[in-house]
């Protein structure tokens, strides 16, 4: 979780990606894969500029695609977020009742390179997005 001084979702998830997307395109880049999330109520800054990328993304001309992995085992199942496997102590989020699915940021990179090789992966612009299973 690395900051440098004047980061913010405005400069980097949302700026900093949209110029990412469009250096790629005028580069000629052939595909471009972005890693994102499935949305939430009620909307929040992070998801505003993960939706505003997706669109550009989408509008681009390039051949791309999109995963919306779940909760990174990482980062929420961290003693960043309240879990302590060492004393056996965990945060629970809410009343503790709903499904929730993880997934590691691991097998996330394995879909993205499995998405390079395989025409199932490839969206042309303008497209639905492809959902990570």
């Amino acid at each position: 979780m690395s900051r440098q001084e004047g980061d913010s979702i405005e400069s980097v998830d949302r700026q900093g990606q949209l110029h990412l997307i469009d250096a790629a395109a005028a580069a000629g880049l052939q595909h471009f894969i972005l890693i994102s999330f499935s949305s939430f109520a009620p909307d929040f800054p992070l998801q505003a500029a993960k939706r505003a990328v997706e669109t550009r993304l989408r509008q681009s001309g390039m051949i791309y695609t999109i995963l919306q992995p779940t909760f990174f085992t990482e980062v929420w199942l961290s003693p960043a977020l309240g879990f302590d496997a060492a004393n056996a102590k965990a945060q629970v989020y809410g009343a503790g009742q709903n499904q929730i699915s993880w997934i590691s940021f691991q097998d996330v990179a394995r879909f993205a390179v499995a998405a390079l090789k395989s025409p199932r992966g490839r969206t042309p612009s303008s497209s639905s997005v492809v959902p990570s299973p």
